[in-house]
């Protein structure tokens, strides 16, 4: 992308036109551009707008534009991809996501270790209950088939539940496992990939284009504007 630049009679005041540096320099030998008029690099946005602005801009005389050296490579143009674009970015981001895929790692290998002292400690206490309906029945208590169906059920449930818990809990593991894996790959790969665009960006820094000692103008460009 090549540079405009504003044309002034005065610094930033009597526009006179925008123009690329070609075509300055095509309208300096054509006598339409005088070299004492003024000319500052182009933000983009139209004469008025920029010198209501304010904005500190570097006037010079169109001669003494002419006679700088041509703008170097700067390293932004080799500048690393985006935040959206590290693949670290997809787990949440940075320390929060380590901090989070531990702890979810250390939850899940401690509900494996507690469902099954639970289903345990919970059968256990059914054991104590139909001990106790036992004794009842021996008794004399009509009730108790109904309370022994019910412990029967119960002692069930409660397995069927803490299998269901521990496989749920246990691959939980497993992925936050994987998750943290993935995410420090990630981390690795986001670093040399940032190293390895510093190493380009150096590299461009350090190469400096050869003067072409003219820039010709685009044919069929129009001078800019003010509002």
């Amino acid at each position: 992308m090549r540079t405009v630049y504003f044309v002034t009679r005065r610094p930033n005041s009597e526009f006179v036109g925008a123009w690329t540096l070609g075509e300055i320099r095509a309208r300096l030998a054509s006598g339409e551009l005088r070299a004492a008029l003024f000319a500052t690099e182009s933000d983009g946005r139209s004469f008025s707008r920029f010198q209501r602005s304010g904005a500190q801009a570097r006037w010079r005389t169109l001669a003494e534009l002419l006679e700088e050296p041509p703008s170097p490579v700067h390293p932004e143009t080799a500048r690393p991809p985006g935040p959206g674009r590290w693949l670290s970015s997809y787990f949440i981001g940075g320390g929060a996501s380590w901090l989070l895929l531990v702890v979810g790692q250390f939850v899940a290998a401690l509900a494996c270790i507690a469902v099954p002292i639970g289903v345990v400690y919970q059968l256990g206490q059914l054991s104590e209950a139909e001990q106790v309906i036992e004794r009842a029945g021996r008794a004399g208590d009509t009730r108790v088939g109904q309370a022994a169906a019910g412990i029967s059920v119960a002692r069930g449930a409660v397995v069927v539940a803490g299998v269901l818990a521990f496989c749920v809990n246990a691959a939980l593991l497993i992925v936050f496992k994987r998750a943290n894996t993935l995410a420090q790959i990630a981390a690795d790969q986001d670093a040399d990939n940032e190293q390895v665009w510093h190493a380009i960006a150096d590299l461009r820094s350090r190469v400096t284009p050869a003067p072409s000692g003219r820039q010709d103008a685009e044919p069929g460009a129009a001078p800019g504007t003010a509002d």
